[in-house]
Order: structure tokens, then sequence, then C-alpha cells
């Protein structure tokens, strides 16, 4: 039986950023040092990355290939990693965009109007944490951070 671990807002010690594979992969090889988000971020300072049990778009396992990623250890449900939040700023514009592609990994179509880049550094891999986001959060949640720690030890 797999065990999950699940916390509730602010029990925890460290913040787990939710993202959909393929990405979270992309983030702890350090491929992927800009994380595209619709919002602003005052958060400086290391999360969890949490691959989400959501099922990959094609489209993006398809742009990931086609950049030359390998499309592998897409495990969903699992905190794989921690990564520095270190700093956010908006996106200027398209070329503003597409001029740090070889950071974000993003496909042009996935520019917005009023999108951020939140700027990553220092990903560390773990042994894979089995973990369900709290009911009601979409981005954000916390886990305590002797899980992570024991996670790293493996």
């Amino acid at each position: 039986m797999q065990r999950y671990y699940f916390f509730a807002q602010g029990s925890g010690k460290m913040r787990v950023l939710a993202i959909k594979s393929p990405w979270p992969e992309r983030i702890i090889n350090n491929d992927k040092t800009i994380e595209v988000r619709s919002r602003k971020t005052n958060i400086r300072e290391r999360v969890a990355v949490l691959t989400t049990s959501t099922l990959p778009l094609t489209q993006d396992i398809e742009w990931i290939k086609y950049l030359g990623y390998p499309i592998d250890n897409m495990v969903r449900g699992f905190i794989i990693g921690t990564v520095e939040i270190y700093d956010d700023y908006p996106i200027r514009n398209a070329n503003h965009f597409h001029n740090n592609l070889n950071k974000h990994l993003c496909y042009q179509d996935m520019y917005k109007e009023g999108q951020h880049f939140w700027y990553l550094r220092n990903a560390q891999r773990i042994a894979p944490i089995p973990y369900k986001m709290p009911k009601g959060a979409v981005v954000w949640s916390f886990i305590d951070d002797k899980l992570i720690d024991e996670a790293s030890l493996k």
C-alpha cells in the first residue's frame, strides 16, 4: 500500500510547489531555471517540487522531445526534489518570453500578457515522496522539513 503524506496549510515548514509533468523533471535536472506563472511571487526560499497527479499534455511532451530532452522519470503525485526561488520578474512582452526560452523551455503559445518569470536555482533531487495536495490547494501547500531531509539522505 502506498503511503501519502498530507499536511494542512501552515502545519509544515517547507512549501510545496505543484507543477504538472514534464516540467518538474526539467527543474530538478537544472535544465529549467525559470518557472512561468500567471502571477508574481514574493517567496524567496527553498521549496519542494511536486509532480502533480494530472496527466501531462501531449503538446508538452512533444515539445520537450523536440527540445531534445528525454521523457524519463515521469512519476506523478510525488515530491521529487527541492529548488530555491530567488527572484520574480514580470514578462515584458512576447519577445522577452521568447528570448528566455532556453531557461523556461516553454513554447511560444504558452505566453500570455501579465505573466511572471520565477527564477530558480540550486535544484536538488531527493528520494520521491508520495504526496497529495490538500483539498482546495492549487499551487502551494506545506510539508514537514524532516520528511524532505530524510528523503535527501536516501
